[in-house]
Formats: structure tokens, C-alpha cells, sequence
């Protein structure tokens, strides 16, 4: 599994609840609604991630594998539907046993872990959900979302050097969010870690990569290390044929192009 020396990535689900919906007609449809803790073991998990899904998530997700690989997943032991029971307190833990089990078998096989079916069921719901609520000018609830993505994203990817792409793309637009409601402190914290991404990443360039620079630039100290590098970047990224200096925002450039495509 992606690991820095001394942790390893754990998937641990910690509640389970009933929900009940409203139908368009007919009574109220339950279901049970897990809710997935994402975090580094050993060791104090500062910035865990957080999903919930239900059954036919997970199903969903297991079926769409085992048609893609069924060497690896024909013999796994997904718990089957169910008429009746489907709430008794047995059942949700068996359930969530295997759950985790799943979750942790595709974590540990490259083939399974850097799959679109994979992220696709960790975060791109929220992602689609973060892009609907920037196009409604909700950008604090959007950097809510994306910061859990994020969180998410991280553990999984950073350490992937090729899928690092994807994360830079979260951040930028976590960066244009938090800053369009002035949290100036968060903003410049994800900014530099965009930044940093971008530094060992050399196939990242183009206007996102130089609106994020001339935003950084209004946003990181001048005693920071990072700020007497961002003038040289922006000349590079000039040589290259972007036009830095008819940019637009970063803002701007995020809610005209969708990010959130999964690059994978």
C-alpha cells in the first residue's frame, strides 16, 4: 500500500445508521449509511478523512471490479442481499467486516488500488457535489467538501507520483474557494502544498498552475521561502507560451473548466 516509512493507510468504519428517504410516492425507503475513517496507523491521525456510503455503493463498486479483474475477485466473500434483516445489528457488522476487508484488499493491489472504480467510490461524489456548489457560489461549503477530498486524496495518491495531478487539481480549487471567502490562513496552507506538488511535478504547467502562482504570490510572506521562487516560475511558464500576463483569476479559470474529471 502507498506508505511514507513508519504508517500505513487503514480503512475503519466507525458508525452505521438508518436512514429513511422520502419517495415521490409511497412511504419512506431505509437503508443503512456507513460512515468510513481514513487515516495513517500508527500514531495520531491529525487530518482523517471521512466517507459514507451505503450497501449498494459497496456493491457497486465490488461488481464493477470483479468484472474488470475477476481473477482477483471472483473467490471474495461480499456479503449478499438480503429480504429481510437488513438492519438487525448482525447483519450491519457483518457487513461492515467485509466492507473493510474489501476496502483494504483493493488498497493492497496496485492493479485494484489506482483504478477509476476505486476513487470514483472514495471521493468523486463529493467532488461532482464541491463543482454544483462553486457554480452556486457556495464556496465555503465547497472547501468544506474539498478539504475531506483532499484529506482522502492525499493518503492515497501522493505517494503515486503520476496520479499527483489529480490532487494539485483538488487543492487549486481548494485554494480559489477558501480565498473567495477570505480565509486568507487556510487558502495560502493549501496554496503551498499545490506548490509544492507542482515543484517535483514537471509535467504540471499551463494558466491553472500560473493563476495559482499569481495568487500564491498575494497570499505567502515575501520572507517565505516558497515567494522568491514564484517570479522565476512565472517567467518559465512565460517562455513556454502561457500567457501570464492576460491571465484570469484562479478562481475564474476553475469555474470555467471542470477539474473534476478523475485523472487516473
Amino acid at each position: 500500500t502507498p506508505r511514507k516509512t513508519g504508517y500505513r493507510l487503514t480503512f475503519e468504519i466507525i458508525s452505521a445508521k438508518t436512514v429513511a428517504c422520502q419517495r415521490s410516492s409511497g412511504p419512506k425507503k431505509k437503508y443503512v449509511s456507513y460512515t468510513i475513517l481514513v487515516k495513517r496507523t500508527p500514531g495520531l491521525e491529525t487530518h482523517p478523512g471521512l466517507i459514507e456510503r451505503r450497501y449498494s455503493d459497496f456493491l457497486s463498486l465490488f461488481i464493477n471490479l470483479r468484472k474488470r479483474f475477476p481473477s482477483l475477485l471472483n473467490d471474495f466473500p461480499f456479503p449478499k442481499k438480503t429480504i429481510v434483516g437488513n438492519f438487525s445489528p448482525e447483519v450491519i457488522t457483518e457487513r461492515s467486516v467485509a466492507f473493510q476487508h474489501l476496502l483494504a484488499f483493493c488498497l493492497s493491489v496496485t492493479e485494484l488500488r489506482r483504478t477509476h472504480e476505486f476513487h470514483d467510490f472514495l471521493y468523486f461524489r463529493e467532488v461532482k457535489e464541491a463543482r454544483r456548489l462553486m457554480k452556486c457560489s457556495q464556496f465555503e461549503d465547497c472547501s468544506n467538501l474539498l478539504e475531506n477530498v483532499y484529506f482522502i486524496q492525499e493518503k492515497l495518491l501522493l505517494h503515486d507520483s503520476e496520479f499527483n495531478s489529480s490532487v494539485f487539481r483538488t487543492l487549486c480549487v481548494l485554494t480559489a474557494s477558501l480565498n473567495a471567502v477570505n480565509n486568507v490562513n487556510e487558502a495560502q496552507n493549501f496554496a503551498e502544498k499545490a506548490l509544492h506538488i507542482a515543484a517535483e511535478e514537471q509535467c504540471i504547467n499551463g494558466e491553472l498552475y500560473a493563476a495559482l502562482i499569481v495568487l500564491a504570490k498575494n497570499l505567502i510572506l515575501p520572507s517565505n521561502k516558497l515567494s522568491t521562487n514564484l517570479d522565476s516560475k512565472l517567467m518559465e511558464l512565460r517562455q513556454k507560451g502561457v500567457k501570464v500576463d492576460k491571465l484570469p483569476t484562479l478562481l475564474e479559470i476553475v469555474l470555467k473548466k471542470d477539474f473534476t474529471f478523475i485523472s487516473l
